[in-house]
């Protein structure tokens, strides 16, 4: 597993610190959900909060038993590559060619 975007990290701690009522600068990344004083209202509360800023649901059961900072910017970045790569693999290679040309013009 690699090391989470530290734009996701950056959000992620910001989620956290708003669900737990603390300053960003108090937010220990590796510190678990319960440790920082985690209830299933605070896991909810946070589940809905990761899926309005990043689009997509993290389970419940994931924030209870994986609840860290640094845990779920990965997995955030991770589901997001997943759901890039599925996206490419439904392009047909004429699709492909056109995004890439833009690309290939946008950054001349």
């Amino acid at each position: 597993m690699n090391a989470a975007t530290p734009t996701t990290t950056a959000l992620v701690t910001a989620l956290w610190a708003e669900t737990f009522a603390r300053p960003v600068s108090e937010v220990d990344t590796t510190e678990g959900f319960f440790e920082a004083g985690g209830t299933s209202y605070r896991a909810l509360a946070l589940m809905h909060r990761i899926e309005e800023t990043f689009g997509l649901e993290i389970p419940l059961v994931t924030i209870l038993a994986e609840g860290t900072v640094d845990f779920l910017a990965q997995e955030i970045d991770d589901r997001r590559g997943e759901a890039l790569l599925a996206e490419l693999h439904g392009l047909s290679d004429d699709e492909a060619a056109r995004l890439l040309g833009a690309e290939d013009r946008e950054g001349a």
